[in-house]
């Protein structure tokens, strides 16, 4: 009987020390598709001594895809952490930009673990990519267009789900044909091009980094 009770002591300290109220903060770069092309935009993560409540601000305007995009990321950091967020609550600032769709699950799921640990994230690195609840990173859109955003922001590492190695991009030239003598004609010839980004990433000085796990992208995101 005494046996049992130390485990269930242990077991409640535990969950206890898991759980102590944490003030914290980490600011994660994001990276997103415009009407002009790629951007890099930040993210504020925010720990609070609260209930385990989820917090999304509404400056911006922040879609259900990125709002379950961010439950599934707070939901893999515990996972992958060993803690959870019990006694705290969890704010997500997010600015006053458009926010849609899935792509910065990565990014969010190694904000949130680096406040439940105590870590801190290499600003040297930036990821795109969805996260399922698996741990899996998933497919996302507009990775050329990223690519070279974040190699304007100056990052050296740029994560990317394993799906994403290769691109296919429309290719326009002009072909110039002489109608009549002394008459030339310009016209657009279309092609489809396949991409490596990884290739491309060296030509723009970014180490490309494919990965299949949330694990994986968190070796390189996270200052441990």
């Amino acid at each position: 009987m005494n046996k049992l009770y130390a485990i269930i002591a242990f077991v409640i300290t535990f969950l206890l020390l898991a759980s102590l109220p944490l003030n914290r903060s980490v600011t994660v770069p994001l990276v997103a598709v415009t009407d002009t092309g790629g951007i890099v935009v930040f993210a504020e993560v925010v720990s609070r001594p609260g209930s385990g409540n989820i917090y999304v601000s509404l400056d911006g305007i922040v879609g259900e895809d990125t709002q379950y995009s961010i439950k599934k990321a707070v939901f893999l950091a515990q996972k992958l952490s060993g803690k959870h967020i019990g006694f705290n609550d969890i704010y997500f600032y997010l600015g006053k930009d458009i926010i849609e769709g899935e792509s910065a699950g990565v990014a969010f799921t190694a904000a949130v673990y680096a406040l439940l640990t105590g870590s801190e994230l290499n600003h040297d690195v930036v990821a795109t990519g969805g996260v399922s609840l698996d741990g899996s990173v998933v497919k996302v859109g507009g990775v050329l267009e990223k690519l070279r955003a974040v190699a304007e922001y100056g990052a050296k590492v740029f994560i990317i789900p394993a799906e994403n190695r290769y691109e296919y991009v429309f290719d326009e030239r002009i072909v110039s044909t002489e109608v009549f003598p002394g008459i030339v004609v310009g016209r657009p010839v279309y092609s489809v091009k396949k991409v490596d980004i990884v290739k491309e990433g060296e030509k723009l000085g970014v180490n490309v980094i494919p990965v299949h796990s949330v694990e994986e992208a968190l070796r390189y995101m996270v200052i441990r």
